[in-house]
């Protein structure tokens, strides 16, 4: 952890820490505006962790992790102003080799955000005769990208109890290990991209980002940021509304324009073929040993994708990696295949989607047990390990389509745009 201490001379020539206030961070935040450049450079992001079944990495410094009676003077900008993401070496960030990205549009984000979720275009070129920066392969290059920023000044100033007294650039160094932590785990696997329901993950960096506060001498400092593919579309909730405990499905016409793309999803039949799609990718995800534990209707988007539709889960902030664990589970690693959504969900984990799916299943689960046998046949999953089975390359069920629908036959009105999508 770097330190950046700052000290001021008293009038009897003694020196004192400097004070710094938190009085710019509304100048600020705005450095993430539509417009603003982020130069990155790339970097290998610190193992998962944060709880307790999870190693401590080596560089992570549990003295100055928390906040005590000890720092509560300082102020979060000085805090923030003395911190590089762990694992990040300012030194090695050599010029020629960062990705430089133009800010199109805030995706979600704010003061108390805690991360910031920016569409961008990708304005640096490359030598098309050298791997991109972003894929590592040859050819034409993405040209919008979604840059997840997690930045320890725009933390909230509440605390959840359950994460405990961390300091808010240790929690940005949390949360970066645990989503890039399943990115790459699932990149590994073969289940980042079309044809999965993870978007694509093209790295973790750091970017320098300036600062309008005129009581520090550094006016830079370093924030992590997660690059993935833009995926133009809606996620669920943004398609519905809340009534009491259910989200009711909103009518087309209800719609803004640039929705006009999403296929209707007042029919019952599309909307639970959307969620086998899901449900899908989660057991394929699970089978790899990673759980995204967030299954909430604001983490699903849902897009066109050619003559059908794409179902992507988003937001791996709480996700656990099982292989990264201290004792690791090994739940599904001796499954054949993977495991039947019947063993992996039921009404508890999928309560939040009551009203996609009817709100009386959660009353009566044995409904929802027997959609749930009747879209996923026994003999395409796994019930059961099968221990003399060392081990089943993942290909042979990333090759496997996902479910498809037909897009609506309403001709799309308006070009798609994406509506703001909240990862946080």
């Amino acid at each position: 952890m770097a330190t950046n201490t700052q000290s001021e001379t008293t009038g009897d020539g003694s020196s004192s820490p400097k004070v710094i206030l938190d009085d710019s961070m509304e100048f600020d935040i705005l450095e993430y505006g539509p417009g603003k450049r982020l130069t990155l450079f790339k970097y290998d992001p610190p193992a998962p962790h944060g709880t307790s079944l999870l190693p401590v990495p080596d560089d992570f410094d549990t003295d100055t992790a928390y906040w005590s009676e000890e720092n509560e003077h300082i102020s979060r900008t000085q805090d923030v102003y003395s911190h590089n993401p762990l694992n990040f070496k300012p030194e090695e960030a050599h010029h020629g080799q960062e990705v430089t990205l133009k800010i199109k549009k805030s995706l979600s984000g704010g003061v108390e955000a805690r991360s910031q979720t920016l569409l961008c275009n990708v304005v640096q070129k490359h030598n098309y005769g050298q791997p991109h920066p972003l894929t590592g392969a040859f050819g034409m290059e993405p040209t919008e990208v979604v840059a997840k920023v997690f930045d320890p000044m725009f933390f909230s100033w509440s605390s959840d109890l359950l994460e405990g007294p961390w300091k808010e650039t240790v929690k940005a160094d949390i949360d970066i290990s645990c989503e890039a932590g399943a990115y790459m785990e699932l990149e590994k696997k073969g289940l980042t991209g079309p044809g999965t329901i993870a978007p694509k993950y093209y790295g973790t960096y750091a970017a320098r980002v300036k600062t309008h506060n005129e009581h520090t001498d550094q006016k830079s400092r370093w924030v992590s940021v997660i690059l993935l593919e833009h995926i133009e579309g809606m996620t669920i909730q943004s398609l519905c509304d809340n009534h009491e405990e259910e989200i009711i499905p909103r009518p087309r016409r209800a719609r803004p324009p640039y929705a006009s793309n999403i296929p209707d999803i007042s029919n019952l039949d599309d909307r639970l073929q959307i969620l086998a799609m899901l449900l899908e990718g989660c057991v394929k995800q699970l089978h790899v040993g990673v759980d995204q534990n967030a299954l909430h209707p604001e983490n699903v988007i849902i897009s066109q994708e050619g003559s059908g539709i794409r179902v992507t889960l988003i937001h791996y902030r709480h996700s656990s990696v099982d292989s990264k664990l201290k004792k690791p589970a090994r739940t599904f690693a001796e499954f054949e295949r993977p495991p039947r959504p019947t063993i992996a969900f039921n009404e508890y984990s999928l309560s939040n989607f009551a009203g996609w799916f009817p709100a009386d299943w959660l009353d009566e689960p044995d409904k929802l047990t027997g959609w749930l046998e009747k879209q996923f046949p026994e003999d395409n999953y796994s019930t059961d390990p099968f221990p003399e089975l060392e081990s089943f390359p993942c290909e042979q069920y990333v090759s496997t389509p996902l479910p498809s629908l037909s897009p609506s036959p309403e001709p799309a009105e308006h070009p798609a745009a994406s509506a703001p999508i909240t990862l946080d």
